[in-house]
């Protein structure tokens, strides 16, 4: 167990995402504006995209790639616990937008076609909920936003999408920038090593 708290742990939903998803989903956590924060992806021990998740992110404090255990036993005194499927793709400050829409209530989440879920959830309700079979829900109230209002979308990572540093960037090095994002995050592309 880790002995620093955290306030937000990212946890990023691994299922059948390729290990390059997985990957561009937490460089674009990491950076988010909100600085404390960790990211877990939960993989399991036998499948070959840990091992390409280990070598990436193996000496990054900030990342975790965990088999066994789950982000709030890892966790359990993090304030928040946010949950993002890894396809999606964001803009910079999502954890703080999140954190804003949360207001007072214990969950916020944004449903997307498909059922994908972003969510943040206080890490008490959390708690609460496991120890009683319960939902978040049962314990304060849920906010539903739009994905929209979030600035989230599914499908192809590009730049100019997700702003910061490289949609700002001018002349070539702007083109530059996309070029290799691109490379790296599209589906059916290898990263490059």
């Amino acid at each position: 167990m880790d002995t620093k708290v955290t306030t937000y742990v990212v946890t990023i939903e691994a299922v059948q995402a390729p290990a390059a998803h997985l990957t561009a989903a937490a460089e674009r956590a990491l950076a988010d504006n909100v600085h404390d924060l960790v990211v877990w992806i939960q993989v399991a021990a036998h499948d070959p995209r840990r091992e390409c998740l280990e070598n990436e992110w193996g000496p990054d404090p900030r990342v975790r790639i965990s088999s066994e255990t789950s982000s709030l036993d890892e966790f359990p005194a993090a304030a928040f616990h946010v949950t993002l499927p890894a396809g999606v793709a964001f803009r910079r400050s999502l954890v703080r937008r999140l954190r804003a829409v949360l207001g007072s209530a214990v969950r916020a989440e944004a449903v997307f076609a498909g059922g994908s879920v972003v969510s943040i959830t206080r890490t008490w309700a959390l708690h609460r909920a496991r120890r009683g079979s319960a939902a978040p829900a049962d314990f304060g109230d849920v906010v539903t936003v739009a994905g929209a209002s979030l600035r989230i979308a599914f499908g192809r990572f590009r730049c100019s999408r997700l702003g910061g540093r490289a949609g700002r960037a001018v002349g070539s090095l702007r083109r530059r920038i996309r070029v290799s994002y691109r490379a790296r995050c599209r589906p059916g592309r290898r990263a490059a090593g």
